[in-house]
């Protein structure tokens, strides 16, 4: 009989052990997925930050080579500003596909898209009006003030994106 309490206790104890394991389990289950999801859209928010600062950085290496350009008249400084064009496109079609499913940022990626193509468009009036005559101070100011506009989209862009990433993380902690 002594014995029949003890092998009671035993599997009374034994059955709460994997209660407690399966319990833990699935706990540990469910924060994995959670981290798992939550890395996935700290990537999401990386890759979209890293476009713009690409498309930035090779907007203003175009301009550098616009104005090496205009400044020495040398063919050299025109392969690097053509070939930006490909990979600022590339970059655009990037964040239209990474931004799909957030019509606020859809709408900040069109609104980038038009800055930067009135700075390309910019950029060529300059180079033929630079064959023709001399680029007026008023045409680089114009010129500037775009690439501003740029600026000021693109850092509306990355502050949505740390915005959605804060909101993120909040609802899985």
């Amino acid at each position: 009989m002594i014995e029949k309490k003890q092998n009671f206790r035993i599997r009374i104890i034994f059955l709460f052990a994997i209660i407690a394991l399966l319990t833990l389990s699935y706990l540990s289950y469910l924060r994995i997925n959670n981290l798992i999801a939550e890395s996935k859209l700290v990537n999401h928010t990386n890759l979209v930050n890293l476009s713009l600062e690409k498309i930035f950085g090779t907007l203003t290496d175009k301009e550098s080579n616009h104005r090496g350009y205009l400044f020495t008249n040398d063919a050299v400084f025109l392969t690097p500003y053509f070939a930006a064009d490909t990979i600022i496109n590339s970059e655009l079609n990037r964040i239209d596909s990474l931004t799909k499913g957030n019509p606020s940022q859809q709408q900040n990626a069109i609104a980038l898209r038009t800055s930067i193509v009135k700075r390309m468009e910019m950029m060529e009036h300059n180079l033929y009006l630079f064959q023709t005559q001399k680029v007026s101070i008023s045409d680089r100011l114009i010129g500037k003030a775009l690439m501003d506009t740029v600026r000021t989209q693109i850092d509306k862009m990355e502050k949505e994106e740390a915005k959605l990433l804060s909101d993120y993380t909040a609802s899985f902690s």
